[in-house]
This record gives C-alpha cells, structure tokens and sequence, in this order.
C-alpha cells in the first residue's frame, strides 16, 4: 500500500466560535513520519521512547523531561509506562466509566513541533491532541485523521506551528464509555536561541557586570 501524509487543519471544538485553520499537520496510518521530519530541524528534535518503566500515579515524569499530569479520574484507569509505551484511559467528560479527563503533557521548553505514534485509538470517543497552536486553541481527533488516511485506530500524527507551544492535552473529546490506548516514540522540536536572542543574552550579561564592577568599593592598599 502506497503511503503518503495527510495534511488537514486543525479541527474546531464546540467552545470555538468557527473552525481553527493554520496549524500545519502530518497522519500516517503506517507510522511513516518522513514528511514531518522533513518539516522540522532534525538536529532540534527530542524524542521520548519510554524505556524505563514508571508505576501508575497522577503525576508522571519521563526520561526526556516531559512531564504529564492527569486529571478527572474515575475508578483506577490507565496512566503509567510499561512495554517500551504511555499506557493511558481516558473517557468523554458525560462518561462514568473508569478513565482520566485530561493528560496534559508538560515540555521541557516551549517547542514549535510535536508527533506521536498512536495505538489503539477508540471510534466515538474522539481522542484528541489539543493545544494552542498557530490558530488558538485547536483540537485533532485521531481516530478521524487515521481513517481518512486510509488507516483505522492508529499511525502516526505530528504537527508543527510557527508559534512556539509549552504543552498538549490529551483529551476525549467524544460519547460513549471510555478508551484504553498507548503511545510511542513522542517527539518534540526544542530550536535553538536564535543568534539575535543569543546575542541580547550577551549584551544583558555584559552590562550586568559592568555595573557589578562600577559599584564595587574600590580598597587602596597603603604603603608601611
């Protein structure tokens, strides 16, 4: 089957006034993510392949830095690394079936890219990746993108925005019961200060000890 990538704009959710249209993204049903390697500075890109297992628990910290913290829970559902995968259940915000309302994925630092292997993504559901992007708030159901690509509950899915982003939110954002899924090799572009930032940095820092040395007491040491 011949692949290719698939790119759509983001999806509006029901508290958007209309849709949300900018944010550049990437779907491969088969886990292909050359295009979206393409699109980024490969050098700049971290990525989290979740090789140490870490116990259930509402606030987990990845190898790679990224922190993601879950929220709204019923019952005892999913939120751990095992298997070499994020282990995670989430369900619809009117659903009473055991599962977080929210993961929120805390980076390191601001990053302008983000994408993810995906298994396992349920039908009505509609988990989604969600963020402020190039667009505002903007929201990618999954399962829908995966499909029109030609796949069902899987694949790869990034996206790049010009507008640097601190986080995404993982959310269920559909009906039904809940949705048991994994996820792997998660990607962030992290870029490089740009000379002119590094360069402010510099001139800052110089001026700083320039006065540090201006207000230092001068002591003159007197001949015997």
């Amino acid at each position: 089957m011949r692949r290719f990538a698939l790119f759509l704009s983001g999806i509006g959710i029901a508290m958007l006034p209309e849709l949300a249209v900018a944010t550049e993204t990437f779907v491969d049903f088969e886990f292909d993510r050359s295009a979206w390697e393409a699109a980024v500075s490969v050098a700049d890109v971290s990525t989290e392949t979740f090789s140490s297992v870490i116990a259930q628990a509402d606030v987990l910290d990845f190898d790679g830095g990224i922190q993601s913290v879950a929220s709204g829970a019923i019952g005892t559902p999913n939120h751990r690394v095992d298997g070499d995968r994020f282990l995670g259940t989430l369900r619809p915000a009117a659903s009473v079936s055991p599962g977080y309302l929210t993961y929120v994925w805390t980076f390191p630092e601001p990053a302008t890219a983000f994408g993810a292997d995906f298994f396992s993504i349920g039908d009505i559901r509609q988990v989604s990746v969600q963020g402020t992007f190039d667009s505002g708030l903007e929201a990618f159901d999954l399962r829908m993108l995966f499909s029109a690509d030609g796949g069902t509950d899987q694949g790869f899915f990034g996206l790049t925005s010009a507008i640097p982003f601190s986080s995404i939110t993982l959310v269920a954002l559909g009906t039904s019961t809940n949705d048991a899924f994994s996820v792997d090799n998660v990607s962030i572009e992290l870029p490089e200060p740009s000379g002119a930032g590094i360069a402010a940095v510099t001139i800052v820092a110089l001026l700083h000890n320039a006065v540090r040395r201006r207000r230092s007491p001068r002591i003159r040491h007197l001949a015997p």
